[in-house]
């Protein structure tokens, strides 16, 4: 979004009605989708400070389902014997990014208290 934003200078894309789900009756501005996703990061951090893997990952394909008794579950469904959750350095280094990108995007949209907390 914020390549778009600065390759084109056409911020409008913030106000797109866009479907949570594929849901047309669950449509929000862009903008909040973007809030809700860097919500979602800051929200859910390990027991490190970095973000949980939680359902998907950057690699959806890893089914590492070592922490299941149940054949065929996904890891990203599971605890570890010790009750803990997988946190995501790859996640992390993305979101490093990221943020950065969301505060400064916020800052020049007029949402000066968002690029703030950012």
């Amino acid at each position: 979004v914020t390549a778009y934003i600065k390759e084109t200078g056409d911020d409008s894309i913030l106000d797109v009605m866009t479907p949570f789900d594929n849901d047309e009756s669950k449509s929000t501005p862009l903008s909040d989708h973007l809030k809700r996703s860097f919500d979602h990061v800051i929200n859910n951090l390990g027991p490190h400070g970095l973000p949980l893997i939680g359902r998907a990952d950057w690699n959806d394909c890893l089914n590492l389902n070592c922490f299941s008794t149940e054949p065929g579950e996904s890891f990203q469904t599971t605890t570890s014997k010790d009750g803990k959750v997988a946190e995501s350095v790859m996640i992390a280094g993305m979101f490093c990014y990221i943020g950065e990108e969301y505060a400064v995007l916020m800052e020049k949209t007029g949402n000066p208290a968002e690029a703030k907390r950012a």
